[in-house]
Order: structure tokens, then C-alpha cells, then sequence
């Protein structure tokens, strides 16, 4: 595998912007630093130091270019320390990445900022870059599925006065937002899906908020986002996996009547979104009169279940 090569595909791949300078600047610290690396160590022993060095320009892109498309700020001024306090406060990097570039830091970055007299071995450098390409392949996705996700929200946002529909409920509107977001953030993965269908809504005007804490989707919370309105408080319920839904995942839609009813909610949507899958439809549940919505694709087996669950469908779009 080369980790080089998919780093520079990944970065090539993202749509021009802002972030496009920083991020081909990443590719060409990390193949700096590989020079470094190869260079005869016995009679220039600062070729492992050097290679840090470039890897440690690498690392600090890295943060600011994902800082810039994650939170849509300017990076400039800010510390590394700075941005993974914000990411992680925000909640807008995995755990799991966010834990990587914390090590980096104090690992590497800081002692060889901080320490003049540190030299590196070449173990050390190839596990920095190593460690630093990948992470930064797993931002460089993050900002993808980001970009993906703000411009299917523009889209939306777009749309908004003919998909919401006249004389609708301010729960029909809601899902059909909802609809509207599921088909055109097709290309948003699972990571980004429940931020951006809270941020089409607000666009849309509504007062969403999404549930999350440290380690992602706030457990102790039955919804994914909340929306509050006038008539009340209304909840969005999202179903969604990296690799697609299971029969299990199915199956449970038969809870989400009493929810309804036992939870305080005045109204629910519910979206059962399978991986990358855009042939979807919205449908009312009949029985629940207009109070909850099902977005999920037509394959047979799940209308089937859907049906016996829930009872009556009725399609809107």
C-alpha cells in the first residue's frame, strides 16, 4: 500500500477550493520528508530530524485545512492545541482521529519544536510519517464527506419553497426536508449524515439541534435531532450505518408508535438511510395521523417489514 499515492489521490479528488493550497502543500511535505529519510544517514545523521521536521508542517496543515472546511473558519493564528480543542469541544472530528493528532503532538510535534538538542531515529520518522499520512487520509475524507454535505444542504436550501409544499403540517415539511436531504446528500458518509440533515433544517428556518457528545450521537438521547417549533417539539430519528441496515435495524420501527405517544413529541421522522443508496421514498404512517414519517428505500423486504410494523403506508414522494 502506498500511503503516499492515497493521500495524493484523496486530496486531488476534493473540489477546488480554499483548502486546496494547504492541502497540496501536505502532499509535498510528506514526500519532502521521505527524501529526508533516504538520504545516507551515516554521513548526514540529520536526515531523520529533518524528516520530522516536514512531517510536523504536514501534521499542523492538516489540522488547519480540516479546521477550515470543518468549522468554516480561518486557521490562521491559531495553535494546533487550539484547533483540537475546538474539533473536539465541536464535536466535528471522530474520537478516534482526534486522538491520533493529540499523540502526534505531544509526541513529536512539540518536543522537536521545543527542544533544539532532540534529534530523531529512523524508526521514529517512519512511524511519523506513517502515522501522519494517516491521519491525514482520515481528515482528507472528513472534508470530503463536508463538502459533500454543504453543497447538498445548498441544494436543499434551494429547494426549500417547492419541497416543503403549501399547506402542509410543520411535520410534513420537516420530513420533506428530510426527504430532500437524503436523496441529494447520496455521496455525505454515515459520519456527516445526522449534522447535515440538522443543518438543512436550518436553513429551511427551523430550530434544529443536534445530539451528540464526546464519543459522537449522544446515547442517553432517543433522538438524533430535535426540532422546536410552535406546535410543539418534533424529532428526527436517523438509522443509518457505514456499511447498510440490517434486518434488525428494520424490525425496530415497530417501537416508534408508542414513542410517539410516550415521549412528548409532537410529531416524528424517521430515517432509515442504507449506505450510499439514493432510490428512496417518503411515506406517512396512517394509523399515527400525520404524526410520524418513514424515509427508507423500496426494496421488497422492507416494505414488507415496514408494513407489518407500522401498518398502512401512504406515499408522498
Amino acid at each position: 500500500m502506498d500511503l503516499v499515492a492515497l493521500l495524493e489521490q484523496a486530496a486531488s479528488q476534493l473540489p477546488a477550493g480554499e483548502h486546496s493550497v494547504g492541502l497540496n502543500a501536505i502532499v509535498r511535505h510528506v514526500k519532502a520528508a521521505i527524501r529526508h529519510l533516504e538520504r545516507d544517514q551515516i554521513t548526514d545523521p540529520d536526515t531523520c530530524t529533518d524528516a520530522i521536521y516536514r512531517m510536523n508542517q504536514a501534521y499542523e496543515g492538516s489540522l488547519k485545512e480540516a479546521y477550515r472546511v470543518l468549522a468554516s473558519k480561518d486557521p490562521s493564528g491559531l495553535s494546533p492545541f487550539q484547533i483540537e480543542n475546538y474539533l473536539e469541544s465541536n464535536r466535528v472530528v471522530r474520537p478516534r482521529v482526534l486522538t491520533q493528532l493529540t499523540r502526534y503532538r505531544q509526541d513529536y510535534r512539540n518536543p522537536s519544536t521545543h527542544d533544539y538538542k532532540l534529534d530523531f531515529d529512523d524508526d521514529e520518522a517512519l512511524l511519523a510519517i506513517v502515522s501522519v499520512c494517516g491521519f491525514a487520509k482520515l481528515l482528507i475524507n472528513q472534508i470530503s464527506s463536508k463538502l459533500a454535505s454543504n453543497a447538498a444542504v445548498a441544494r436543499v436550501a434551494n429547494l426549500s419553497s417547492t419541497v416543503e409544499g403549501d399547506g402542509s403540517s410543520v411535520l410534513e415539511r420537516i420530513a420533506r426536508i428530510c426527504f430532500a436531504y437524503t436523496i441529494e446528500g447520496a455521496d455525505v458518509a454515515w459520519f456527516e449524515f445526522e449534522r447535515g440533515v440538522s443543518e438543512s433544517l436550518t436553513a429551511a428556518g427551523f430550530e434544529a439541534q443536534l445530539f451528540a457528545n464526546e464519543q459522537g450521537l449522544d446515547p442517553d438521547s432517543l433522538w438524533d435531532v430535535e426540532i422546536k417549533a410552535d406546535k410543539g417539539v418534533f424529532a428526527i430519528d436517523v438509522k443509518v450505518g457505514s456499511v447498510g441496515e440490517s434486518d434488525g435495524r428494520i424490525a425496530e420501527l415497530n417501537k416508534y408508535p408508542d414513542y410517539v405517544t410516550s415521549f412528548g413529541v409532537a410529531g416524528l421522522v424517521v430515517i432509515v438511510r442504507t449506505k450510499y443508496h439514493t432510490d428512496y421514498s417518503l411515506f406517512r404512517v396512517d394509523s399515527m395521523a400525520g404524526n410520524l414519517f418513514v424515509i427508507c428505500d423500496n426494496e421488497a423486504q422492507q416494505m414488507e417489514q415496514l408494513g407489518k410494523d407500522l401498518g398502512r403506508l401512504s406515499k408522498l414522494a
